[in-house]
């Protein structure tokens, strides 16, 4: 059975901020970065959808607001950059 989170290290390079997280992966990219957003207090425009994406490593990747974390390959210790 595969796991439906993973603990995740979020590294918010704009505002000098890492930090640990656990995150569902049957959420999208866009759901992610909107809670971030909110939960940081990042006052980033998440308005339009199509601007919205993650940058990772472990696995290496470039995703799109609209792809599960599950489909990014995103696993425990991967580093997600906003």
């Amino acid at each position: 059975m595969k796991p439906n989170k993973a603990i995740v290290e979020l590294n918010l390079t704009k505002y000098n901020q890492v930090v640990d997280i656990e995150v569902p992966l049957d959420i999208s990219v866009y759901e992610l970065v909107c809670a971030v957003n909110q939960a940081f207090q990042l006052e980033q425009d998440t308005s339009n959808i199509n601007t919205c994406h993650l940058k990772t490593e472990h696995p290496i990747g470039f995703f799109t607001s609209t792809q599960k974390l599950e489909e990014c390959g995103i696993v425990n210790g991967t580093i997600i950059r906003i």
